[in-house]
This record gives C-alpha cells, sequence and structure tokens, in this order.
C-alpha cells in the first residue's frame, strides 16, 4: 500500500501519520499550524503564570505536597491542582515551548540565520524539469555516506522538480533524536557533486539548541523514560483542567453562599 505523506484520513494507509499531522496542524494545514503554535504559546505562558501563584517559599515546599493536611474536599482540589502542577510545570513549559517553536520554525529559522551563526536548511531552486539523464539512486545514497560512514541513513528523498536535488537524511552517534537524525547530504542529480550538508554534530550552538526541540518535546531525549514522562505530562493537562476548574466552583460557591447569610 502507498504511504501518504499529507494523509486526510487515517484509513488511507498511514495512520500515525495522520496522528502526526492532527497534533501538529489538526490537518488544516498552514492554518492549524499557525493555530496549534499559538495554543503552545499560550500554554506556555499560563503554566508560567501559575507557577508564580503557586511556588512556595522557601521553607513551604514540604507543606505544599502534604496530602494529610488537606481535610475538606476544596482543601483537596486545591491541593492537589498545585502540588501536580509545582512537580510537571518545569517539563510542561518546556513541552509547550518546544511544540510552539516547531510549528513556528519556518518562520523563526530565516530570521535566525540572519542574525545568528544559525545553519539554515539548503533549499534548492525549482525546476521546469529535471534532466533526462540523473545519477541512479543507489550512486547518489553512496557518495552522501561516504561522508558519514558511520552514520545510519534513514530518509531519501528523490529529486523532484520543486526540489531538484537527491536529500539523504542520516542519523550519526551521539545526535539526540533516537530514531531519525538531522544530518542531511544534497546532491546534485546530474554531476552527482555534494552541493550542501549539515552535520548535526558540528553545528553552530543554536542549531544544536534548535535541533533539541523535537527529542525533548517527545521525550526521546531521556529514552524510554522520557518518553513515559512526556505521555503522563499531556494526561496532566486535562487533570489540571478539572481540577481548577471544580475548584474554582466551590471557591465561587462559597462565596455566594457567605454573600446569602450577610
Amino acid at each position: 500500500a502507498k504511504r501518504e505523506d499529507e494523509p486526510r484520513t487515517p484509513f488511507s494507509g498511514s495512520a500515525w501519520r495522520w496522528v502526526f499531522l492532527l497534533h501538529m496542524t489538526l490537518t488544516a494545514g498552514t492554518a492549524g499550524e499557525i493555530f496549534i503554535g499559538a495554543t503552545g504559546v499560550l500554554l506556555a505562558s499560563t503554566v508560567l503564570l501559575g507557577l508564580w501563584i503557586a511556588w512556595p517559599p522557601r521553607r513551604g515546599w514540604k507543606a505544599a505536597f502534604d496530602y494529610r493536611r488537606w481535610r475538606r474536599p476544596q482543601h483537596k482540589l486545591y491541593g492537589w491542582h498545585r502540588a501536580v502542577g509545582l512537580a510537571a510545570g518545569v517539563l510542561l513549559f518546556a513541552l509547550a515551548l518546544t511544540g510552539a517553536y516547531m510549528n513556528f520554525d519556518h518562520w523563526l529559522n530565516p530570521a535566525l540565520a540572519r542574525w545568528t551563526s544559525y545553519h539554515g536548511m539548503y533549499h534548492a531552486h525549482p525546476v521546469d524539469q529535471l534532466p533526462r539523464q540523473i545519477l541512479p539512486a543507489q550512486d547518489a545514497l553512496a557518495i552522501a555516506q561516504s561522508r558519514f560512514p558511520e552514520a545510519t541513513w534513514v530518509r531519501f528523498y528523490l529529486p523532484t522538480p520543486d526540489e531538484p536535488v537527491y536529500r539523504v537524511l542520516f542519523h550519526q552517534p551521539g545526535e539526540l533524536r533516537a530514531w531519525i537524525g538531522k544530518t542531511a547530504v544534497y546532491i546534485d542529480p546530474a554531476s552527482g557533486a555534494i552541493v550542501d550538508l549539515y552535520d548535526a554534530l558540528d553545528a553552530p550552538l543554536i542549531n544544536r539548541v534548535l535541533d533539541a526541540a523535537y527529542p525533548l518535546h517527545n521525550g526521546e531525549i531521556a529514552g524510554l523514560g522520557g518518553r513515559v514522562l512526556a505521555v503522563l505530562c499531556g494526561l496532566v493537562l486535562p487533570g489540571m483542567f478539572v481540577t481548577g476548574l471544580l475548584s474554582w466552583l466551590s471557591r465561587r460557591r462559597r462565596r455566594a453562599a457567605a454573600g446569602a447569610a450577610s
């Protein structure tokens, strides 16, 4: 079955790709990408505000997690909401910020390349048609592999009129991304010359920091434990919403009752 790169439904042979696109863009293209990126910025801002409000005094950390002191239901709601937020807040902020960056990187990276040492990715100029005689794919892969003999190639893109180069992606030992690396080699399909390459291990510092966004966002930077932690942090969000909402409603009812009694 043919695997679609932009599946419209999860039933086209690319279910996991569809789930990924739903997470990144709501399958709504650029508009969805901007919307999800904006929600990431909003979430990061909300987490920072929550941490600032809930941050205990210097000697108050033990009390903030002492659930035995939470006697009444409203105390338990507030206590768990605060304790879980304090425990997961920093990681939630990192997940939200890295997610927002990955949605806005198309616009941010060109500015970074202009004002910093950021090494932008190579973009070939589109052509009307490819040359009649092009280098066989096997030879292109061999040329690319010769530049990174210790690396494992993970993706191979054939030349098209929109991107008239062979693009070979590698994962080098030591890269933070576990299964798809950032190292890339671009090869001219007519001459076999390497027109550009990106060595993820020898890139400028700002590149290496930004390259870490994806493995930090999905937790693979810390192996299986990191992935599990990222999933748990995702599950924390609806729990925080429910406990926060119930705590607010409880406080509102108490104020209304106090006002009626007076």
